[in-house]
C-alpha cells in the first residue's frame, strides 16, 4: 500500500494510491502480482481543506478563550 504524488507535463499535482498483492507459489517463488492504482487527488484536497479549518478553528478557540479570561 502506497500513496504518492505525481507532477503531469502540465504542471497540475495528482495523488496516487496504489494496493498491490504478491501470490507465491509452494515453493516460496513468485507466481504474481495483482494490484491497482487509483486517482485520490480529490479526497487529497478535502483532506487537506479540513486540516486548515481545523487549525483555523484551534486558533479562533484559543483566542476567544484568551479575549474571556
Amino acid at each position: 500500500h502506497s500513496d504518492y504524488r505525481i507532477i503531469l507535463p502540465d504542471g497540475t499535482i495528482h495523488w496516487i494510491v496504489a494496493r498491490g498483492l504478491r501470490y507465491l507459489k509452494s515453493t516460496g517463488e513468485l507466481e504474481r502480482i495483482m494490484g491497482m492504482s487509483l486517482d485520490i487527488t480529490e479526497r487529497k484536497q478535502m483532506e487537506m481543506q479540513l486540516s486548515e479549518s481545523q487549525t483555523l478553528l484551534n486558533t479562533l478557540i484559543v483566542e476567544c478563550h484568551d479575549i474571556v479570561n
